[in-house]
């Protein structure tokens, strides 16, 4: 759930540069509960005096609920087209001449990169597994699944280098075209002298760079979605250790795009890392993740501030205040449901009988 506020929170930053994060606000909303329709989830918080633009760390994201969560996974291609319109994403990008042009250019070097980056591993023939206290070398088996799931990655990367570096060409020969003249200004009163016509440069390169960015910020919420996933509900079996190199892939791809998008920060902090880095290891220990989701603590939290907002003076340092007590009786409630039910264990395995 982390990750996907994060996500969540950088894509509110770029929304608010171009001038839509009313319409991110919007698409969440629609998606969101009743009681939340019309709330903006998210906002921006600067600090007292600050004079520089802002970053990412004056993103506030609102806390969601579980059920919130999946509705953004199952929606994300619909809430990042409508948070991004691609002509405010244009106009963004004609602010400063040249950026278009430098936005298409990093893709190209993006997609170069990614596209070394998987033959590599295919010209050396072996995959490193990590274990966690050990790493495994195994070789890559011809026609396997595996194999054939890094020949895909590599086709899809080379066929999108092609794509962007002939409309990059296109564009480069319709940058040299004439200028476009502009309306030209109304005159205050009547005068014999002729005012000249000003040009504006057009910028062939913005439209497309916008429609880059859009493609890939819906690439990157996507893949997120398949990856949390497959560590949420898959249950991987013995030998199917060639769908966790899958996964680790696609972590590590997912990885290098948040990069790309987000800078060093990645735009996910921590959480990011432990997915992109260590999620696969895990699943090579524990074959599965979703018993360690930390969704049952956040339940808890919640469980406890309800009841320390209902149920006390709201003053903790105050003499009368009962919140000791309350929790007390609450946890030892619960040891002794505890208690009770491995009592009732021993006498099912000693007598053999259960009560229910």
């Amino acid at each position: 759930m982390r990750n996907c506020e994060q996500l969540l929170g950088s894509l509110g930053l770029f929304a608010h540069r171009v001038g839509s994060l009313d319409d991110l606000n919007q698409a969440l909303s629609d998606h969101g509960p009743e009681s939340g329709k019309g709330f903006p989830r998210i906002t921006i918080k600067q600090k007292p005096g600050q004079q520089t633009a802002v970053e990412r760390n004056n993103i506030k994201v609102a806390s969601f609920s579980g059920s919130f969560e999946r509705e953004v996974l199952k929606n994300f291609d619909s809430i990042v087209e409508r948070s991004l319109p691609i002509e405010k994403v244009q106009n963004y990008y004609k602010q400063c001449s040249g950026t278009g042009k430098q936005v298409i250019l990093d893709y190209v070097t993006f997609f170069e990169d990614r596209k070394m980056y998987v033959t590599e591993i295919l010209e050396c023939g072996e995959f490193s597994r990590d274990y966690g206290v050990r790493q495994e070398t195994v070789k890559i088996e011809k026609g396997s699944d595996f194999e054939k799931f890094l020949i895909s990655r590599k086709n899809e990367w080379e066929m999108k280098l092609k794509e962007v570096e002939d409309k990059f060409l296109e564009l480069s020969a319709l940058d040299n075209l004439a200028d476009v003249p502009s309306e030209p200004k109304r005159k205050r009163r009547k005068t014999s002298s002729v005012r000249p016509q000003v040009f504006v440069k057009q910028d062939p390169f913005a439209s497309y760079a916008a429609e880059l960015q859009v493609m890939f910020f819906k690439k990157v919420c996507c893949d997120w979605r398949d990856i949390a996933l497959t560590i949420r509900d898959r249950v991987f079996e013995e030998g199917e250790e060639q769908l966790i190199d899958m996964h680790d892939v696609k972590c590590k791809e997912w990885g290098f795009l948040l990069k790309k998008l987000f800078g060093v920060h990645l735009g996910t902090g921590d959480y990011g890392h432990l997915v992109i880095d260590h999620s696969a290891m895990l699943l090579r220990q524990f074959r599965s993740l979703y018993k360690y989701s930390g969704q049952g603590f956040e339940a808890s939290h919640k469980l406890h501030r309800n009841l320390y907002s209902k149920a006390t003076n709201h003053d903790a340092s105050a003499p009368g205040q009962s919140l000791d007590q309350i929790l007390t009786h609450w946890f030892s409630t619960m040891l002794l449901s505890l208690r009770y039910s491995f009592r009732e264990a021993k006498n099912s395995i000693v007598f053999g009988e259960y009560n229910t």
